[in-house]
């Protein structure tokens, strides 16, 4: 099998491309199969939900999007864990936490840096710590926390975003070594997006399109990835090596 891709194939050979690499013909028609897999995402509407709603779906996941519009204890438990319609247990749970870029150190103000941590770093907590009993209840299962590459080196001018993502990232491998420590089978993992465009054609190092982070979601979904916890996978079209 040819895989000579450019940039942009470097994300795409997509998970359901290697998918087919590991599995064969067959698999790679298909993508993998995630049939009676529940999911459970927390996100604002955005381009990139859509896409992960659309990618787990096509692959057989039954998805529900949740997103309290109160950050407290009660309100996430309601939204996460109670009511007729929301089952007791759950396959994955995703939060979506891309924070937005609102300034340097010497300009943004302390109540606009400590808005986009409480809406970034503070929403995955509450998702963590309502989402991870779901998947204990469910014999085991599968974190993903997805937010921006901000959090790996840091960028100028994005004082705030770089701090609530850099937090998500190590409150991930906290909660994977939490959980590891455990018997419960939770698995938990990070996905650092790249700038996510709609732009057509070759894109530059570091954008990428939400396509090709759904694809990633797909991937770690998958069974194919089961003894991967800890994981910081940054999904960013080479811009972390450029």
């Amino acid at each position: 099998m040819d895989l000579s891709v450019d940039r942009r194939g470097a994300l795409g050979v997509s998970a359901l491309t290697l998918a087919g690499v590991i599995g064969g013909s067959s698999a790679q028609a298909a993508g993998p199969s995630l049939t009676g897999k529940r999911c459970v995402i927390t996100a604002p509407d955005s381009p990139l939900l859509r896409a992960i709603q659309a990618a787990l779906r096509t692959a057989g996941a039954t998805v529900r999007s949740v997103y309290p519009a109160d950050m407290t204890d009660a309100a996430y438990d309601a939204a996460f864990l109670s009511g007729p319609d929301r089952p007791d247990a759950a396959d994955v749970v995703i939060s979506i936490a891309i924070p937005e870029r609102n300034g340097g150190v010497g300009k943004v103000k302390f109540a606009d840096f400590r808005r986009v941590v409480a809406d970034n770093y503070g929403r995955n907590f509450m998702a963590m710590k309502a989402g991870i009993p779901l998947l204990r209840n469910s014999g085991g299962g599968l974190y993903i926390s997805i937010t921006s590459t901000d959090g790996r080196n840091g960028v100028g001018g994005a004082a705030a975003a770089s701090a609530a993502a850099n937090g998500i990232v190590i409150m991930t491998k906290s909660a994977a070594i939490e959980c590891a420590s455990k018997t419960d089978r939770v698995r938990v993992n990070a996905i650092l997006a790249g700038e996510i465009t709609d732009r057509k054609g070759e894109l530059n190092p570091g954008q990428v399109r939400a396509e090709d982070v759904a694809s990633a979601v797909t991937y770690m979904v998958a069974d194919g990835s089961n003894y991967l916890t800890g994981l910081i996978l940054p999904v960013d079209n080479g811009g972390a090596v450029i």
